[in-house]
């Protein structure tokens, strides 16, 4: 028998027929759970079950009605596709009443009592009341110090009238919500193993995170055979063993921009402006033109377009050689150059002698004088002249002094020759810079005649390679006793052809391509490749320089003869000083630079003191014990600027530089993972590392760094958790932590992150990336 048999005529229409059906039904029932000795309990059953229709219709007719009543009220609140017409109140479904107490310390700041830091984590959302409303704001920080805690907003959106504070009930430091980054990075897997082999990959767009990937070069091939750099056939990346010895790190100087050149501004001038005019005069508007500028360059647009200077006319003008726009600017000069693969102190040439200098200068006299005054003798007049007394004995003088030191090549003197008056036989030039010391002949002339005409002049040239604030020519014979000639004009002037002389200038990397030393293990030697052209160039070093060459910066040498690594410049609290101290040890007598940058202390180290030189040949001569003596590289060393100093002090010679060169070991491999340059305005406000990593157990996994700024600042991250063994020994690390927050960084950075193999260890990379983390 079925388990309701029922007589088919009963499934007819009308109200009689479903009784029928009804009852047909219900004895049929009974009999069944008769069978099983449960049909006592039916009735009840079934009483229970009416009771509960009847709750459901909740004194509504029906069902029907009561679900008709509720779709009603839910069409108020919701859209047909399910989503909320009026939004989530923040209060209401955020933010949980915190129950303390603030006070207020300033606009982005306030206290609350008790140790709540833990509450009060970076990055936490808050409702804050005030008397004109309710404020949301982010924690910056927090810290506690007996007896409260201390909390900082990243907004300035409170007063003091803060009353109450309700907490975010997602703490935004723990959250394990990670969303991904979806297309927003491009990302580019860069393997490196620090040697010309280091190969860069585009990969495309990613989403968050990737597991798996092929190392290929230029052409497309795999990159198997590679130095220290496979994948095997699983695709995942793979380090071997490669010890990485005798690698070369080469500074070639080839692109300017990647090199920080020693500059005159107008900052060292204050408000000092340089006017053009007539497209190649340029007259400064205070203070003078640097004593070398001829024969260096000028800027007008902060360093984008560069004209070499051909004359400096005097202390306050200067002509091109090519024609600027005229205006007035501001200015950069700088008087080292790229060219040809090679760094070099700037040379135009082949525009002769300059201008005469004596102009506005001092002269003075120790002969006597019956008709002057001795002024006339450099007054650019030659229809005013000196005559002398007849009184005197030789030698006699002419000093000319200057307000800064020139480089004097060419001498001019007109005299009247006339018959009956003093002829001069002889005379010597000599130079001095403390008008107590005086240098040897420049010049000397023995019979040498005067006979030329009234107003007439005679021009002797000669070599000069030195700068000097006194010149004094010395009368020492005459044709005509104790007098001397009637003088009517003097004049002398520089080389136009000649390099800048008797300053040093200083060339290093900046901070964008200092070189990253984390991988390196020891260094073997330096070396460097240069033409000196009978001149000289020093070299210098900084391990470890602080960003931006802040606070700390030490510039630092070998000194051979001390076998000592000698600090001789350095950042002390924003001053820049150099080393004066004349011995070649490691003993500091600390100067304040005349101008305060690095580069400039740099040179006027190299230029006090000899103790404070090293030539490319003692660079050369540094031992593999000697670079890791105290004070010098060690494992630790994070970076290396590497800088130069040129000199001449010919007028035609001019050293240059092509390459300077560190040769080092490495036994662990470096890969790095970048993003292109990002606006801040457009991604999430952190950024996490994540990765996994496989390795043997007994090795280690190796270390994991983060960048938000291109690599000039990393952060370590940790190793949060570790998988299981996969395979015997070797077991999965997986890093999910080094939290970058992007939202203090400019536009046009690009997020990294690095990771550093166990040295001389195999590790294959399962998977990596960033993804971001919206607060």
């Amino acid at each position: 028998m079925a388990l309701f048999d029922v007589d088919p005529h009963l499934w007819t229409y009308g109200k009689r027929s479903w009784e029928v059906l009804y009852n047909s039904m219900l004895a049929a029932l009974q009999t069944f759970l008769g069978s099983k000795g449960g049909h006592a309990s039916l009735g009840a059953g079934i009483s229970t079950v009416e009771n509960e229709v009847i709750d459901a219709r909740d004194g509504g007719s029906s069902l029907l009605a009561k679900n008709q009543a509720q779709d009603s009220r839910m069409d108020v609140s919701l859209n047909p596709d399910g989503t909320p017409k009026v939004p989530i109140t923040v209060a209401g479904e955020k933010f949980k009443d915190s129950g303390h107490t603030p006070t207020y310390i300033s606009a982005s700041s306030f206290k609350v009592a008790g140790d709540l830091a833990s509450v009060y984590s970076k990055n936490r959302k808050l409702l804050i009341q005030l008397t004109g409303g309710t404020v949301v704001s982010t924690i910056a920080s927090s810290s506690y110090s007996s007896p409260d805690t201390a909390i900082v907003l990243k907004e300035s959106n409170i007063d003091s009238t803060i009353s109450a504070i309700s907490y975010s009930i997602i703490d935004a430091e723990s959250a394990p919500d990670i969303p991904e980054i979806n297309e927003l990075f491009n990302l580019i897997f860069t393997l490196a193993d620090y040697t010309a082999n280091a190969t860069s990959i585009a990969l495309g767009f990613i989403k968050g995170w990737f597991d798996s990937f092929v190392v290929a070069n230029e052409q497309g091939a795999d990159e198997a055979n590679s130095t220290g750099a496979v994948h095997d056939s699983t695709n995942k990346l793979y380090k071997g063993a490669d010890p990485g010895t005798g690698l070369n790190s080469d500074k070639d100087y080839t692109a300017e921009s990647n090199y920080l050149q020693q500059e005159w501004t107008n900052a060292n001038q204050s408000t000092s402006q340089a006017t053009v005019a007539t497209g190649t005069t340029v007259t400064i508007s205070s203070g003078v033109w640097p004593i070398n500028c001829s024969k260096a360059r000028v800027s007008f647009d902060s360093g984008s377009t560069w004209f070499n200077i051909d004359t400096r006319d005097s202390d306050t003008q200067l002509t091109l050689s090519t024609v600027a726009t005229n205006g007035t600017y501001d200015f950069i000069i700088r008087m080292s150059q790229f060219d040809s693969g090679s760094v070099q102190l700037n040379l135009t040439g082949g525009v002769g002698y300059g201008s005469d200098v004596t102009s506005g200068e001092s002269i003075t006299t120790n002969a006597t004088v019956s008709s002057g005054p001795i002024g006339k003798a450099i007054d650019d007049d030659t229809g005013t002249s000196i005559d002398f007394g007849t009184t005197d004995t030789y030698p006699r003088h002419y000093k000319v002094q200057f307000s800064l030191a020139k480089t004097i090549t060419k001498l001019v003197i007109n005299v009247n020759g006339s018959e009956g008056r003093a002829k001069v036989v002889s005379f010597n030039l000599k130079g001095s810079n403390d008008d107590s010391s005086w240098s040897s002949a420049i010049y000397s002339t023995t019979g040498k005649n005067f006979t030329l005409t009234n107003g007439s002049s005679d021009t002797f040239t000669f070599t000069n390679t030195t700068s000097y604030l006194y010149y004094r020519i010395e009368w020492t014979a005459s044709s005509h006793g104790s007098s001397l000639p009637t003088t009517y004009e003097i004049e002398m002037m520089e080389d136009g052809e000649g390099v800048p002389v008797s300053e040093r200038i200083s060339v290093c990397d900046i901070e964008a391509s200092k070189t990253d030393t984390t991988p390196w293990s020891d260094i073997n030697f330096a070396s460097v490749a240069e033409t000196l052209d009978s001149q000289v160039a020093y070299y210098w070093l900084s391990f470890d320089s602080v960003s931006s060459f802040g606070d700390g910066t030490e510039i630092k040498i070998f000194n051979t003869t001390g076998a000592v690594w000698r600090k001789i410049a350095r950042n002390n609290s924003g001053t820049w000083e150099y080393n004066n101290d004349a011995t070649n040890t490691a003993v500091e007598t600390w100067v304040a630079s005349a101008v305060n940058d690095m580069l400039h202390a740099v040179s006027q180290a190299v230029s006090s003191q000899t103790s404070n030189r090293m030539t490319g040949t003692n660079l050369a001569a540094i031992t593999d014990t000697q670079w890791e003596e105290t004070g010098g590289w060690s494992t630790s060393t994070n970076s290396i600027i590497r800088g130069l100093t040129l000199y001449s002090d010919n007028s035609s010679q001019n050293p240059s530089v092509s390459q300077y060169r560190i040769n080092y070991d490495s036994e662990r491999g470096a890969m790095d993972l970048r993003s292109k340059s990002y606006d801040p305005g457009f991604v999430p406000v952190s950024a996490y590392l994540w990765a996994k990593v496989q390795h043997s157990d007994s090795d280690g996994p190796g270390n994991f760094y983060v960048s938000r700024n291109g690599g000039t600042d990393w952060l370590a991250a940790t190793l949060s958790q570790e998988g299981p063994t996969i395979a015997g020994d070797i077991r999965v690390m997986v890093v999910s932590d080094g939290s970058i927050d992007l939202s203090l960084e400019s536009s046009g950075q690009d997020l990294r992150c690095r990771y550093v193999t166990v040295q001389g260890k195999d590790q294959s990379i399962l998977s990596w990336g960033i993804r971001g983390k919206e607060l």
